[in-house]
This record gives structure tokens, sequence and C-alpha cells, in this order.
């Protein structure tokens, strides 16, 4: 089978989700394709991408509002004029491809394919879409004419409902994370290893993070992603002082690695990396300052046992004096992380996929 990939650049997030799902597919031996839906242009997938950003460091008070309001409604199920281009981009790559089955990591492309849909379109072509966050967002109810939604915790059946999906098309199974994130054997650092992950773009106050950390008696791994201004400010901080328990890095490839030699992880509440984290089973303290929809995801990991919430820098100091007093506290948070860790859901999601084409097709 041909399977084709939708994704958004808007954060790495949706990207991730993407390559894993790709790996899962090439592991059934299918012929897989990634599609930006935006790669008509690069200007635009650049700015979309920056807008995200903007929102999340200047003015996350307007979008919560906003985002907010606009989830609790439902708009009318027609194609947006900022997605007329990548519609006929979509398409043309659809044609070109000529897939069997199309999955989109963001909502962009899963409206996309619903309106394809809607015009008699991709009639003998399996869809589906990753609900990539652990609520559900303004404008899904766009996407409802797809074939299945995947999601990650049964907490969004209501408003999944509510933005007029079906029961039989919503399938609880986790956001997809890559194979080298699964089962992942924890090490036992010799000494207690804070990572300090901001994701992709590396948003929020690396180096206050780190000075408030650097004195403690702990090793600091700090990822800055694509951030180079977030990695030259830690990299300057720790020359100035002479600090040798700070491991100063930009964009790695070896995160899951890393996430296996580490005591607890402080992050944003991106679903993406959030996956990631929960499928390692590594313990993690949430930053402050976060957008509405990371804000849901940290209550909900809170209130689960497994994660520790910042309301300022001080508390990431704070939470992790109190760890290293506290193992006992740390193996609770590892216990309840098993109980939300969903280590095989890419391979679930591929499975189902592969398995409902081949019996739709055979009707």
């Amino acid at each position: 089978m041909r399977v084709l990939l939708l994704s958004v650049t808007c954060g790495e997030g949706h990207n991730a989700m993407a390559k894993a799902l790709k790996e899962s597919f090439e592991k059934q031996n299918q012929q897989v394709k990634i599609v930006q839906v935006f790669g008509y242009d690069d200007k635009r997938i650049k700015r979309e991408n920056s807008l995200f950003l903007f929102a999340c460091k200047y003015i996350p008070h307007i979008y919560d509002k906003v985002w907010n309001d606009l989830r609790k409604k439902n708009t009318k199920e027609n194609l947006p004029f900022s997605l007329k281009k990548a519609y006929q981009y979509v398409e043309e790559k659809i044609k070109e491809f000529e897939p069997d089955i199309i999955v989109a990591t963001h909502n962009y492309g899963s409206t996309i394919l619903s309106v394809m849909k809607k015009e008699g379109k991709l009639e003998n072509v399996m869809t589906g879409a990753i609900l990539h966050d652990q609520v559900v967002c303004p404008f899904w109810e766009k996407s409802r004419r797809i074939n299945y939604i995947f999601a990650p915790y049964e907490n969004t059946n209501k408003d999944l409902l509510f933005k007029g999906f079906r029961k039989d098309q919503i399938k609880i199974t986790g956001i997809p994370v890559s194979d080298k994130f699964k089962n992942i054997s924890l090490k036992e650092p010799e000494e207690f290893t804070v990572t300090l992950i901001g994701g992709g773009n590396a948003v929020g106050g690396m180096k206050k993070l780190v000075r408030s950390l650097a004195d403690l008696p702990v090793k600091v791994v700090c990822i800055n992603g694509h951030n180079k201004r977030s990695y030259n400010s830690v990299q300057k901080y720790i020359e100035e002082h002479n600090l040798t328990n700070i491991e100063n890095l930009g964009f790695t490839s070896h995160v899951a690695d890393i996430f296996s030699r580490s005591s607890v992880i402080v992050s944003r509440c991106g679903a993406g990396c959030f996956s990631e984290i929960l499928a390692a089973g590594v313990p993690f303290i949430t930053r402050e300052k976060l957008i509405i929809n990371e804000k849901i995801a940290q209550e909900f990991f809170e209130k689960a046992g497994c994660s520790l919430t910042m309301h300022s820098i001080n508390d990431a100091r704070k939470y992790v004096e109190m760890l290293l007093k506290n193992p006992a506290m740390l193996e609770k948070m590892k216990e309840n992380i098993k109980k939300y860790s969903k280590p095989n859901s890419t391979d679930n999601i591929v499975k189902f996929l592969i398995t409902r084409q081949i019996f739709a097709r055979s009707k």
C-alpha cells in the first residue's frame, strides 16, 4: 500500500509524529511519503511556525481567550480561505502519489481531507487524523468526515462528540512516538540528572533555568533545539562561571538516550514531547507561562501524579531539591506514569489503518 502523511511545522511535535508513523508503516512494508501541508511555500511554513512561537512568547493571554472561545463553538464545515492554496497543493500530491491511506498529524491536514470527502473525492482512501493534544482544539469540527480520529485518552471523547464525530470514529490509542522511546531501559545515572528541553525552538528562559539549578549537586543537560540564541546564552553563562555540571546542547537526534539517563525532565507541555517522555517513563516538571492547551495538559498530568507544575522559574529549583531529598516520591511518579504511557500507540494506529483498508477493499 501507499501511505501519505500530512504534517505541519508549528513547533516540531507534528513532524515527530509523522516520522514515527513513517517508521512504523515502513516496518509493515508500506511505501510512505511525508508532505508538509504548506509545502508549496517555504515562507508560509516559516510564518506558521513564527506566529505560533510569537503567540507562546508574547501574547499567551490573548491566544488563550481566543482559543478557549473558539473551541466551544462549531463552525461551518467548509474550507477556510487560509487553506485554499494548501488544498490545491495537497490534492496535487495525492494525485501524484495515489495513496491508499492518508493520515494527518494536524487538523489543517484533516480539514483538507474532510472537505475532499465532502466533495466526493478519496472514496477508496482510508483517512485518519491524530488528535495532537490532551484537549480538542478549535476547528476540529471541520475534520469530522475523515474515517478515524486517534485520541490520546478517553477524556477527550465528550468534546469530540460535541464537535460532530461519531463514537465509532474515535479510537483511543495515544499519540504516535518513535520506536526509540518505546520501552527504554532507564539507566540509573551516577548523579541526579535534570534534563531541560524546550522543544524544537526552545521557547522560554533556558538560561534562567540553568542559573537556578547550577549550584545544586546535580548534572543539568540543556537541550536548546534549533534556538541558537538560547544555546549561546547558556554557553556564555557556563564559561563565565566555569561550570562543569552543565551539558549544553543544540539540536540533537539522541533525545531518547538522554531521556534514558535522566532522573527528571523539565519541559513545556507539548503533546508530542510529553508522549515521548511518558513512553520513556521519566518523571517530569512542567514549565510556567504556558498557552492554554499546554495548561490543560499540565493540569491533567499533575492530577494524575505524573508531574509537578512550575508557576515561576524558582519552582524548578524547589522541586528538584524536593525530589533529591525524597526518592520515594520520584518512584511513585514513575509508577503513575506507567498508567498513562502508551508506547505501542504508533504500531497500534498503523496496524488498525492497514487492517481497516484491507477490510474495506474486500467488501
